[in-house]
């Protein structure tokens, strides 16, 4: 099916209706232009959530009565939450490891995901001063530029992964993204 035929058929599947529709990380203006003729505008306070990273994009698609909403870094209070609610739950940190653990916290500069991964690794070891102070010092050589920070922050989930699912990981991976994948069975 052609994609104007496709297009046609969302287009009249949705004329008339109230509708959500969430698009996710959206990369261009262009890809914008082009989605937007798939939604019609019947004024039935249908809604339409996009999200990007960037900027340009938003400023592109703006619209006055529904401003952005922008995601910003976590404070060193809420990372430090964040952090010790994904590896203690409802317990509290030990007091020997409150400062060591702040100071890592830190390094993960704001970013939920980073502290959920180190969190991660560090719920698969004894909660000794020694093994964090270890773990301290291979974050501080590990990350260099944001980007490959958060490469290196996934490498070390995929590092603790069990080998059939290293496996698993890695062909998926070998997709190209935004690719319907099928499974038999």
């Amino acid at each position: 099916m052609s994609d104007d035929l496709l297009m046609e058929i969302v287009y009249r599947g949705l004329k008339g209706r109230r509708f959500l529709i969430v698009i996710d990380d959206i990369w261009s203006t262009e890809a914008w232009d082009q989605m937007q003729r798939i939604f019609p505008n019947d004024d039935n306070k249908s809604r339409i959530l996009l999200t990007t990273r960037l900027k340009y994009v938003v400023d592109y698609v703006n619209c006055p009565d529904f401003p952005p909403h922008s995601k910003s870094f976590l404070s060193l209070d809420d990372s430090w939450n964040l952090f010790t609610e994904k590896l203690f739950k409802k317990d509290p940190c030990p007091p020997l490891l409150v400062e060591i653990g702040k100071h890592i916290v830190q390094q993960c500069q704001g970013l939920p995901l980073s502290i959920v991964v180190v969190a991660g690794l560090f719920g698969k070891m004894d909660l000794t001063h020694d093994n964090w102070k270890k773990i301290e010092e291979n974050l501080n050589s590990f990350f260099g530029t944001v980007s490959e920070w958060c490469q290196s922050i996934l490498s070390l989930s995929y590092n603790y992964l069990p080998q059939y699912l290293k496996a698993c990981f890695l062909y998926v991976g070998g997709f190209p993204e935004d690719r319907e994948l099928m499974f038999p069975g």
